[in-house]
């Protein structure tokens, strides 16, 4: 996705100095098991997962931007005809 100014300028693209956040396996594992005991994705809050997590270096950010990843996948899921639905949208 572009983001054009008024003008019809491209904004320019800025690299974030932070180094990126890597989803361990394990790390993957603490937060599948923090969904299923909060609901699934619909139920489950960032602020719920960490907690359940327990995993204080883990950046609210993180958790939420992983957590609506799953949402996406479900609801894509539910869309496709035929399918059955599987945990397998955690990965």
């Amino acid at each position: 996705m572009v983001h054009r100014r008024s003008s019809g300028e491209v904004r320019p693209y800025v690299r974030s100095s932070k180094p990126r956040f890597n989803w361990t396996v394990e790390l993957k594992l603490l937060f599948e098991e923090a969904m299923a005991l909060l609901g699934g994705t619909r139920k489950a809050t960032p602020k719920q997962i960490r907690e359940l997590m327990k995993c204080p270096h883990i950046q609210l950010s993180h958790i939420k931007s992983r957590l609506q990843m799953c949402r996406i996948r479900l609801e894509e899921k539910e869309r496709r005809p035929g399918n059955n639905f599987s945990l397998d949208f955690f990965s």
